[in-house]
């Protein structure tokens, strides 16, 4: 049953709990980091614009600008090899095509001028003592400004560009600089230079102007850009903006924008739970969160619907928090009826995820066929090899009706997949919850007068007209017609080479069903007694 809240005691553990408890800045950040382009979808160019121009710079005690662009659009893009083809720029794999004639292809090879400078304006007197003798430099930030020159395929054309600027600067010292795709080329829509720098010291940032949107390749966000090197030698794309913010392009992706405002809002409370406690889930990638299903689903400002900007403002700060810390919110689509204890499910036992009722409305229903070669082949992608299937049953069920072991019989070994385990290596989009059961083998369909029914068999059975069902004597295979109680001879009931998976419910299972908290919203739970019923021994607190 549902936990009722008294109006009372309610006001009473949200006045204690806003009064003793507050997370500081160390515990709550106010902004994070959201990788857009990363890993396999990592890019080698990106477009920026913003209706005002773009600041770039980075934060050190405040904002520091570097420069001002207020070009209608600039692309940043690795340093690389890139073709021009009628005004559009392609990375061009110069190492194994090679064409010496082409003067369409920029390089990643440059030509320094001078030393080192301590600051951008030592740096940008000496680049603009070069323009007045017809050269045509641009500023390079490597821990110290440089001024640069060119963009050639070959350390030879360096070289022979190098002779011609001796003779026009004869007493300045020239580096020819190598290849180094870590660095990053910002130019204008014409593919000119405008500056480079090195991610690698540090996050320079790219803002818009007076608090505009960024268009990023054809897409709004709010905050700024941020690129750093990816491992796989391109850049990742990186959206830095406040946490509400980023929750305006996560909500809508999350649940539906036409859902009732009670569950839109306890949405919203899960899914600022879900930031805040995974802050730094991709450190090691230079973000916190990913854009995706592997984290939350975030399109920015495109993506964003009033009603659930509402939704976010309305719950603005608010945290769900057990025993004095933030919670782990996680949220599916729908339970099949009934949520499940954590431990059931990916194995830790979190005190505030147990499982709870969930009959507010019908239940999600699936069905699947998987052959034994589906199964077979899914084993073999996860490193488990069994032979020929000959068998699949559930070997244990949860108090809650969930599969917490699945046996899979073959002609070379047995294997047993075990909780969340069953999900991820048949699929988590195959197995669309672990409320399942498995017709295999005889399976008998009896189309009578009324319903169709469905009955997995490891015998010889009979169903009557009353949809009864009992075992048949002497090995002999029958069936009924459905609408009288006499046998029907079959010549045989064969052994399927399928199984039938037929469930309840969408995802792990765990903590808040949407489709349940859109079914309480409906019925006039407001969305802190949606999540009280969720999720166990919480209290809903705000970060001051």
């Amino acid at each position: 049953m549902i936990k009722k809240i008294m109006a009372l005691v309610f006001i009473q553990i949200i006045f204690i709990s806003l009064n003793s408890f507050s997370f500081g800045q160390d515990d709550v950040a106010q902004s994070i980091k959201i990788g857009l382009r990363s890993g396999s979808s990592a890019v080698a160019s990106t477009s920026l614009a913003s209706e005002k121009g773009l600041i770039f710079g980075y934060y050190s005690e405040g904002w520091i600008p570097l420069f001002e662009l207020n070009n209608k659009m600039i692309y940043v893009r690795k340093d690389s090899y890139y073709l021009n083809m009628n005004g559009y720029f392609f990375e061009y794999d110069y190492d194994n095509n090679k064409d010496s004639h082409n003067s369409d292809i920029m390089g990643p090879i440059h030509i320094q001028l001078g030393g080192s400078y301590a600051s951008k304006s030592e740096a940008l007197k000496f680049a603009n003592y070069v323009k007045t003798l017809g050269i045509e430099p641009y500023l390079a930030l490597e821990g110290k400004w440089k001024v640069w020159v060119g963009t050639f395929t070959t350390y030879d054309r360096a070289e022979e560009y190098f002779d011609e600027l001796k003779s026009i600067l004869k007493n300045v010292d020239m580096t020819v600089i190598s290849k180094n795709i870590s660095r990053v080329q910002v130019t204008d829509d014409t593919g000119e230079i405008i500056f480079i720098y090195s991610p690698s010291y540090g996050d320079y940032r790219f803002e818009p102007k007076d608090d505009a949107l960024m268009n990023m390749d054809n897409k709004l966000f709010r905050g700024g850009i941020i690129l750093k090197n990816a491992s796989n030698g391109n850049l990742t794309v990186i959206n830095q903006l406040e946490i509400d913010e980023y929750l305006y392009g996560v909500l809508p992706k999350e649940m539906s924008a036409t859902a009732p405002e009670e569950a839109l809002k306890a949405q919203a409370v899960a899914a600022r739970n879900y930031a805040v406690v995974n802050l730094n889930k991709h450190i090691d990638e230079g973000f916190d969160l990913c854009a995706s299903t592997h984290c939350q689903t975030y399109s920015g400002f495109s993506a964003e619907k009033g009603s659930t900007n509402n939704a976010v403002d309305n719950t603005i700060g608010l945290i769900l928090t057990h025993n004095g810390n933030p919670i782990s919110t996680f949220y599916h689509m729908d339970s099949g009826g009934h949520t499940e204890d954590s431990e059931n499910i990916w194995g830790g036992a979190y005190g505030y995820i147990k499982g709870v009722e969930d009959n507010f409305g019908e239940p999600y229903k699936w069905e699947l066929t998987l052959s034994k070669k589906n199964i077979a082949d899914a084993l073999n992608s996860w490193g488990y090899s069994v032979g020929e299937i000959k068998d699949v049953y559930e070997g244990q069920r949860s108090q809650f009706d969930s599969v917490l072991k699945l046996v899979i019989k073959g002609s070379e070994g047995t294997v047993t997949l075990e909780k969340d385990n069953i999900r991820k290596v048949l699929g988590y989009n195959t197995i669309k919850s672990l409320k399942f059961q498995i017709l295999k083998d005889n399976v008998i369909i009896l189309q009578g007068k009324n319903t169709d029914r469905r009955s997995a068999l490891s015998g010889n059975y009979a169903i009557n007209g009353t949809n009864n069902i009992f075992m048949l004597q002497n090995n002999q295979s029958y069936i009924f017609n459905g609408t009288e109680n006499n046998l029907i001879e079959k010549d045989s009931i064969s052994n399927s080479d399928t199984y039938v998976f037929a469930g309840s419910g969408y995802g792990h299972a765990l903590g808040m069903s949407q489709k349940g908290a859109i079914a309480m919203a409906n019925l006039g739970y407001s969305y802190d007694e949606i999540l009280y019923h969720y999720y166990t021994d919480v209290e809903l607190v705000e970060n001051e």
